[in-house]
């Protein structure tokens, strides 16, 4: 009876281990995992598929595709999908088929720059302290009377050091 139930173990143990691999057995059988998430934020102009998504699987798989290029940031405050679809595409034209990935998470991507927002309001204000706070170049200035609201900035996270400050133009043009 005892041998009976070790036969038996023996089996369910070696029809689990068919079935359900480990993640061991699939980084020695070259299998790469990309988990997707719905949104990321990149502080680069350029997109590889690390800045996408968490690479793991095959250490020399996973090192060659996280540097695979998907595209780049044409102007600031631009926010670029990634389907997997694309993933996929990319992963196949760098010798990575398709049956070697394994894809979880999101269906697509939506990654965007880290940047500063500068609102067009707060040029307004700038310009309003510099005119009426009486300094010797505008002292002459009492009112002024704004035509428009400028468009706000964006400036790429790398410059998160940009100071703004309000000041005459060197070069006035006369009416």
């Amino acid at each position: 009876m005892n041998t009976k139930k070790i036969i038996i173990s023996v089996f369910i143990w070696m029809s689990v281990m068919q079935f359900c691999p480990d993640a061991a057995g699939q980084q020695q059988r070259g299998l790469l995992e990309v988990y997707l998430p719905r949104q990321i934020k990149t502080s680069g102009e350029t997109i590889t598929i690390a800045d996408v998504g968490v690479i793991s699987g095959d250490e020399s798989m996973a090192s060659a595709a996280g540097k695979i290029v998907l595209g780049r940031f044409a102007k600031p405050g631009q926010q670029i999908v990634i389907e997997a679809s694309t993933l996929l595409s990319r992963l196949a034209s760098n010798d990575i088929s398709a049956d070697k990935v394994r894809l979880t998470g999101a269906e697509k991507v939506v990654v965007s720059q880290q940047q500063i927002v500068v609102e067009g309001n707060k040029f307004v204000e700038f310009a309003r302290v510099f005119l009426l706070n009486g300094n010797r170049i505008t002292d002459s200035v009492y009112k002024f009377e704004l035509v428009r609201t400028p468009d706000k900035l964006v400036i790429p996270a790398e410059y998160r050091d940009v100071k703004l400050v309000a000041g005459p133009v060197a070069n006035r043009a006369g009416n």
